[in-house]
Parts: C-alpha cells; sequence; structure tokens
C-alpha cells in the first residue's frame, strides 16, 4: 500500500480482523527532494509503503498517526526472507546517480548486474532563441529542442539517504 504523507515520522497500523484490534505495521518511509528547473531544491514529498494483503471483495482499515522516534524504532521489523534475490541500493554518489546492484540466485548460481539510473530533463526552446535553420516555433517536435543558451541536463531529484532492511 501507498500512502502519501506531508512529512516523515508517522506510523500506520493496520485493522487485524482475526484479533479484532490494531497492529503496528512496519512501513518505508520514502523522501523525494526534488528541484526546480534552476537547480535550487523546492518542498520534498513523502510516501508510505507498507504491505496489506486483502482479498479482492474484502475493505481494510489503516490509521496513520504521528509518532516519536522512540515509537518508530519500537515497531518490529518484517523478518528477512532469503530467497537469493535482491536489490541493494549503492549510495557511494549520493547527490548525482542512483546506483544498484541486482543479485540472481537460480539453481544455485549467483549472477550480479549492476546498473545506475539519473533520471534529468532539458530546459525546452520556447521559440525565440533564433536556432540557424529553424522556424523557431516552439510546438511539435520542438518540444524535445533544448533551448539554445542553456544545453545543461539538469536533475529531477536527489538521493539523500538510503535505507534497505
Amino acid at each position: 500500500m501507498r500512502i502519501q504523507l506531508p512529512s516523515e515520522g508517522y506510523m500506520a497500523q493496520i485493522w487485524n480482523f482475526t484479533a479484532q484490534a490494531w497492529q503496528l505495521q512496519y512501513a518505508d518511509i520514502v523522501r523525494m527532494s526534488h528541484l526546480n528547473d534552476t537547480g535550487n531544491a523546492t518542498e520534498d514529498d513523502f510516501d508510505m509503503y507498507f504491505p496489506y494483503h486483502l482479498l479482492p471483495n474484502q475493505v481494510g482499515y489503516v490509521r496513520i498517526s504521528k509518532a516519536t522516534k522512540e515509537q518508530l524504532a519500537a515497531i518490529p521489523k518484517p523478518p528477512k526472507v532469503n530467497s537469493g534475490t535482491s536489490l541493494e541500493f549503492l549510495v557511494a554518489n549520493s547527490t548525482r546517480d542512483i546506483q544498484f546492484v541486482f543479485t540472481r540466485a537460480e539453481e544455485g548460481v549467483f549472477t550480479q548486474q549492476h546498473f545506475t539510473f539519473d533520471l534529468k530533463y532539458y530546459a525546452a526552446s520556447q521559440g525565440n532563441d533564433t536556432y540557424p535553420d529553424s522556424d523557431n516555433n516552439a510546438e511539435g517536435a520542438y518540444l524535445l529542442k533544448p533551448a539554445m543558451w542553456n544545453r545543461f541536463q539538469y536533475s529531477y531529484s536527489r538521493l539523500e539517504t538510503a535505507e534497505t532492511i
């Protein structure tokens, strides 16, 4: 389940139909920092993720509340499952690329694949930057044309920290 939050420091409880009581649910909170077109930081977004298994016709109840650091630390983490397949974050260059290592176990043979992800954008041409041999109309394929004097790539976001369990 994914729930958008106004900030970090929240905990989740789900209704346990068998016990007829609320139970604490371990949740991951992802903080996404965004940059505007000049590269300056804007407001952060926070998403809470946790598993909540329901049947197709079943209704579930979730209670989200503010929590102290002590309350969050007291929530039991789910047991680790060792299937041999994993996705690991490498935060060696945390202000730019997000680096991963994917490990797969198949019939006792482990294979690893390293990959990097960095989503960027260009400042688009507005049609008034006098490209030579161009009508300089900002329409159609020209929306993909970078501004003539601003051809740099800008990052959409920046990974600050990562925690894996």
